[in-house]
């Protein structure tokens, strides 16, 4: 297994494993380090500072984990840098707390970055013990050749049930923001949000708050999205006991008495 970034973990299948009833292999031993890890396809929680057995790993599902807290920038799936979209910046929030993470980017074409051309973003989410989420993107910093202010920002909040109210600032001011009843809606509607599954991706199944924010100069304006109820169930369905404890029966070996 193996580290992607602070905040993803990979465990592949490596060898040979045993297998489920319906022939699915199943991962055992997988090291979690301390904190909240949320199966990346189903959304289930799983406690670290332990090794975990009997995680499933069928065929289509590479045991992929995010340690909640985690802010993740992600974009639509390319080929090459030069299909990336100036125009979107897009960030996959698993709230935990409070976190923040550093966006860096730059040309993806030549070495400019070294003589300190690129970009950086500050995001930071809260929740609270109530279950208000605050998540700002602060104003973008920097600059580089073919850099484009104007951005529209996409944010996806995975939680366990529809939040109860969601709320948009941009540059401090209200942005009315309008509720949409499907995943292909939110992504054409400019200032809306949506709460369900990603339409687009068969195998993930988590429900998460998507919200749409229209284009702004994101250098000149922060970006503010707050929501209340947001909750996530981290039940450990790992932590499971079969059958009833006994105490230990000490044994003697030999005839010493």
């Amino acid at each position: 297994q193996y580290m992607f970034g602070p905040s993803i973990l990979v465990a592949p299948i490596y060898k040979e494993t045993r297998m489920d009833k319906e022939g699915n292999d199943v991962r055992d031993g997988i090291y979690l380090p301390k904190g909240e890890w949320v199966d990346y396809f189903t959304g289930e929680v799983y406690q670290g500072g332990r090794i975990i057995n009997n995680f499933p790993a069928p065929l289509w599902k590479l045991p992929v984990l995010i340690k909640r807290g985690a802010i993740i920038p992600v974009h639509k799936t390319t080929n090459t840098p030069v299909e990336i979209d100036p125009k979107m910046r897009a960030y996959e929030i698993y709230p935990l707390g409070s976190t923040s993470f550093t966006e860096y980017d730059d040309d993806a074409k030549t070495q400019a970055y070294l003589l300190g051309e690129g970009t950086t973003t500050k995001v930071n989410s809260n929740l609270d013990e109530k279950g208000n989420l605050i998540v700002k993107v602060e104003p973008t910093t920097g600059n580089f050749k073919g850099f484009e202010k104007q951005k529209f920002t996409h944010l996806t909040v995975f939680c366990s049930q529809k939040p109860a109210k969601v709320a948009a600032k941009v540059g401090g001011k209200k942005v009315k923001l309008v509720e949409v009843n499907s995943y292909a809606a939110w992504k054409t509607t400019p200032n809306s949000y949506f709460y369900g599954q990603n339409a687009e991706d068969k195998y993930m199944t988590v429900p998460a708050l998507m919200v749409n924010v229209a284009e702004t100069d994101v250098v000149a304006n922060e970006v503010v999205v707050t929501a209340s109820k947001v909750v996530v169930d981290n039940a450990n369905k790992l932590l499971a006991n079969i059958g009833s404890l006994q105490a230990p029966k000490a044994q003697m070996e030999g005839n010493d008495a």
